[in-house]
């Protein structure tokens, strides 16, 4: 039994793989993970190769930590059902920062303005809930939570010609500081206007 990747982070796709040999190619696999059922696996086919017969279960649903995975063979009229267990680890997820260009817009009081926009993903899904911090020049300009899409807008009036100059100068930085589940990320973007 194997599966890949491992050790993987927190909603990563793995793929659990088992070998049974000698069969037919009848009978079906059921996956666990620490004992529980993993959605979608309980009945996985057979598929015959010149080493034996191989299911597959893909899921991104691993508890974060050590895992225990098995398969239970459920076997046929031809041949008894066997199980085998492999462990894996979920760690921290890896993240995705990415920030777009903004643009600074001046208002008839002579103030400028602009919305800063950053999404945040792991393994190309967005991650909601998460906090975003927006700054320049080692500045904060705000901090927005991501949405169910992964993502954080923040609207920033800017008071200062030293902010202004920082942010025609440097751009922004989107910052996500990490979590237990996910690690931190960041990008940079530029401010027009």
């Amino acid at each position: 039994m194997t599966v890949t990747p491992s050790p993987s982070g927190f909603g990563q796709s793995v793929t659990a793989t088992a070998t049974i040999s000698p069969t037919d190619g009848g009978g079906t696999v059921a996956f666990y993970a620490n004992d529980a059922p993993i959605s979608g696996c309980s009945t996985r086919p057979l598929t015959r190769t010149k080493s034996g017969a191989l299911a597959t279960c893909t899921t991104s649903s691993l508890p974060q930590g050590q895992d225990l995975v098995r398969a239970v063979y459920t076997g046929d009229p031809q041949y008894l059902g066997s199980s085998g267990t492999v462990t894996t680890t979920v760690g921290q997820a890896a993240t995705k920062t990415t920030a777009y260009p903004a643009q600074l817009t001046k208002s008839k009081m002579g103030t400028y303005t602009t919305t800063l926009s950053a999404t945040l993903t792991a393994y190309g899904a967005p991650v909601a809930g998460r906090t975003m911090v927006f700054s320049t020049g080692g500045t904060q300009l705000g901090s927005v939570v991501t949405d169910s899409s992964g993502t954080a807008s923040c609207g920033v009036s800017v008071k200062t010609n030293a902010v202004y100059r920082s942010l025609q100068k440097n751009g922004y930085t989107a910052t996500f500081s990490g979590d237990s589940q996910y690690l931190p990320s960041s990008a940079q973007a530029s401010v027009s206007g």
